[in-house]
């Protein structure tokens, strides 16, 4: 998969949604009252419980043409690398704002978890002479599979579609381990030809800015489901001029996860901690029928 068509489509929506929320200080009340879809008083706390499965992806840019003038200045190498599926599983906490802040972006929630994720990619390496046609070209290739101890923090806003769904979005941040897979700079699953000089591959620890999108739908009761999409956009560890990507091998590798988010929030104990809602009755009878599912 190729990670320039995300990129722009992300800078959109992120325009886009900050608009939505400068418009959201003065018709609060079109989402569920003057409250986010969670925080009327209820029998329910406003903490509850998060977990999430999913697919991981690496996107990669198009073939690459260099020549290695170290090595031989009078052969071309072509560098090609794509992105396997892996799969990825957390468990945490989701926490609504007991106010609702007055800022460019509205703040309805935030949230944590920790969990593991894999990554799966190929590289292919291919050297001829330049006098030469490429089909004469010798091959290599190498695979990689790495595995990763996760925690993630993020923030998060929501902007009302209907009475039953909302478009979840925000920035996070997540920490990253790696516990499984071929340790940094082992390029021995590169068959054929390797060139050590063009390699480069990313230290054990990573610590990465993301930005998540989704879809979130009240499905049963006070069960919701976010289908959600989760990108890295600024890379803060093992700094590489702010690049969220993965280095290995003579490629760089954009991490993409797809994934669904369940939700379902704590029951209180005695008096709900849910914030009040100054509303008209209106607004929060159908916030009642919303938490209890109506």
């Amino acid at each position: 998969m190729k990670a320039r068509f995300f990129f722009p489509l992300i800078l959109c929506f992120l325009l886009l949604s900050t608009t939505d929320a400068l418009a959201q200080k003065r018709r609060r009340s079109d989402f569920y009252g003057k409250s986010n879809i969670e925080t009327l008083r209820t029998k329910y706390s406003r903490h509850g419980i998060v977990f999430s499965l999913g697919a991981t992806t690496l996107l990669t840019r198009d073939e690459l043409r260099a020549r290695v003038y170290d090595l031989d200045p009078t052969k071309e190498y072509l560098f090609n690398s794509g992105g396997d599926w892996g799969f990825m599983g957390e468990i945490g906490m989701l926490h609504f704002t007991k106010k609702r802040k007055r800022s460019f972006l509205i703040i309805d929630h935030y949230d944590w978890a920790i969990g593991i994720k894999t990554f799966r990619g190929w590289e292919e390496t291919r050297i001829y002479n330049r006098d030469e046609s490429p089909a004469s070209a010798i091959v290599g290739r190498g695979e990689l599979s790495l595995g990763y101890l996760t925690g993630r923090f993020g923030v998060h806003n929501m902007i009302k579609l209907n009475k039953r769904m909302a478009i979840d979005h925000g920035p996070g941040i997540n920490l990253d381990y790696q516990i499984l897979g071929a340790a940094p700079g082992d390029n021995s699953a590169y068959q054929t030809i390797v060139l050590p000089s063009t390699q480069r591959f990313e230290n054990r620890f990573v610590a990465q800015i993301h930005y998540e999108l989704g879809l979130r739908i009240r499905v049963y009761k006070m069960w919701h489901i976010t289908p959600m999409v989760h990108m890295p956009i600024f890379g803060i560890q093992n700094w590489d001029g702010g690049r969220p990507s993965i280095n290995w091998f003579s490629s760089r590798y954009q991490p993409l996860i797809f994934k669904v988010k369940f939700y379902h929030p704590l029951k209180s104990r005695g008096r709900s901690t849910c914030p009040a809602v100054y509303g008209s009755p209106e607004d929060e009878k159908r916030n009642q029928e919303y938490m209890e599912g109506k």
